[in-house]
């Protein structure tokens, strides 16, 4: 009832990734510290109105499992919020098309270290015949550096995610407060989560109205460049219940968030939600009308502002801003972050692409590149645009690119010498002649796959760039180039994977549909 809650924390802090959160009765665990410290940290809440029986730990210190061999340790975590297992469900792992492994829970969590190697490719799939699918979840990440994959509550079943294994820990996701999306412009948009992220930022000290904690919630940043009020609409696109809070003013993002939000709603009623409406109340519990007053604010001001999906359904929601009295948003005193760095082959050199979401005194970006993803090199630059407050993207081409992973990295140096690092990709790059090419790239309607002949079945994989699975299907015998058709895809970057009928790697290859 959210008044007695134990968390388990994997690290030596309460930011660390949370292994669940338990109240009841019964047995939990046993958990066990992946975090580079060896440290788990226990967090309990109590609201003190009654006693009751509290709860016992056996603690146990022991030199360290080694992990599994490879280039990297992938961490299949898999929980059930209740404790009673997963009954028949289970996560289905294949690695480089072999054979699955299945894995499930018995009580309240499981989790699995996978070696792995750069260049491998990765699968997920889940079985959802167990019943109470709302009280799992699961999660893939990398040992020690992030979270590439959240499902649940709810899982979907079915094919889920696949991955082209390049050791590089992901950027934090916006589900967490530290991977926050920079609001810029007052722009609307529309978003939905299927998850609660990998840090728990919310708690009894900081949630303020938010009694449930964070449930498929996604986090945001925006700052007026002018003074003046500022109002916004969260509008399900179906009838679903979304609550939000707003922390601010502060002169930098701070998460998690220090203190009770500014503003909060957790209205029961389901229909949009926001700042405004005629509403003079600052915060409401379940018994709201789902409208809370707009903020006065002053230009250069900070705020932070997470949208919470109650229901847990995975609907999207479209926000709209209402900025009043000369306000409006600005990006320049918030963090800028790279967007939509992305490296791909085209026939004997690779293009390294970026995009900024705005600009400040920005002079040049350089350009690195490294063999194993840690020692990199400058290989180019590119002019900035000095100022700018909207998107640009960017283009570098490598005309030297080496056979293997080639990592890549963008600089932004700034008028004064300071320097941003954006996230890095790789490219495994194969010369012209290699087993599998893909032609044209950037493509439009079709690709065309050229690899050595094989003498029996292929099997083709389609992914796109977040590691969907989008599709599966056989052909026959190949002797020669083997086209396929693209023209339904949407713009943006894919894998295809090549493998045959009895589970030999052909290869894999990435391409851009125009």
């Amino acid at each position: 009832a959210n008044y007695d809650v134990l968390t388990v924390y994997n690290g030596s802090t309460v930011g660390a990734p949370s292994l669940g959160s338990f109240s009841g009765t019964g047995g939990i665990g046993p958990f066990t510290s992946t975090d580079p410290s060896g440290c788990l940290t226990v967090g309990f809440t109590s609201d003190g109105s009654i006693t009751y029986p509290g709860w016992t730990a056996a603690v146990s210190c022991a030199p360290p499992v080694p992990p599994p061999s490879g280039d990297c340790v992938y961490v299949l975590n898999l929980d059930d919020s209740f404790g009673d297992g997963w009954g028949s469900s289970n996560v289905g792992v294949r690695i480089n098309g072999g054979p699955w492994t299945y894995y499930t829970v018995g009580a309240w969590s499981n989790q699995v270290l996978i070696g792995m190697m750069i260049g491998d490719f990765i699968e997920l799939s889940y079985n959802a015949s167990g019943p109470f699918q709302g009280e799992n979840t699961y999660s893939l990440g990398i040992l020690g550096g992030g979270t590439y994959f959240n499902a649940g509550p709810n899982p979907a079943a079915g094919p889920s995610f696949g991955q082209l294994v390049d050791c590089i820990p992901p950027p934090a996701a916006p589900q967490d407060c530290v991977g926050g999306t920079t609001i810029c412009n007052g722009q609307s948009f529309n978003n939905n989560s299927n998850n609660t992220g990998s840090v728990v930022d919310l708690n009894a000290s900081n949630r303020g109205c938010l009694s449930s904690g964070e449930r498929q919630g996604t986090w945001y940043y925006f700052s007026p460049s002018a003074s003046g009020t500022i109002g916004f609409t969260i509008a399900p696109v179906v009838t679903t219940d979304y609550d939000f809070a707003v922390w601010g003013p502060m002169s930098t993002v701070t998460c998690p968030p220090v203190g009770p939000p500014l503003r909060c709603s957790y209205a029961a009623p389901t229909g949009p939600t926001g700042l405004g409406n005629g509403a003079t109340d600052t915060s409401e519990g379940a018994g709201g009308d789902r409208w809370v007053s707009p903020i006065n604010v002053v230009a250069g001001e900070i705020y932070i502002l997470y949208v919470d999906n109650f229901s847990s359904n995975g609907q999207a929601f479209d926000l709209t801003w209402n900025l009043t009295n000369g306000a409006s948003l600005d990006c320049s005193v918030l963090p800028v972050s790279f967007l939509n760095v992305s490296a791909n082959q085209q026939q004997e050199q690779v293009e390294v692409l970026w995009t900024t979401q705005s600009e400040e005194a920005s002079d040049h970006f350089m350009i690195q590149r490294s063999d194993d993803g840690r020692s990199f090199r400058p290989i180019g630059s590119v002019d900035a645009a000095t100022m700018s407050s909207s998107a640009i993207d960017y283009r570098f081409v490598d005309r030297d690119p080496k056979n293997g992973p080639n990592h890549y990295r963008i600089i932004r140096v700034d008028e004064d010498g300071s320097t941003q690092v954006s996230n890095s990709v790789v490219v495994h790059y194969r010369a012209p002649g290699d087993r599998l090419i893909v032609v044209p790239n950037p493509a439009h309607d079709r690709i065309f796959l050229s690899f050595a002949p094989v003498k029996e079945e292929v099997r083709l994989q389609l992914i796109d760039a977040t590691g969907r699975l989008l599709r599966t299907w056989m052909e026959g015998i190949i002797t020669g180039p083997l086209t396929v058709p693209i023209d339904e895809l949407e713009s943006g970057a894919y894998t295809i994977l090549v493998g045959t009928s009895s589970g030999e790697h052909l290869g894999h290859a990435a391409f851009v549909k125009e």
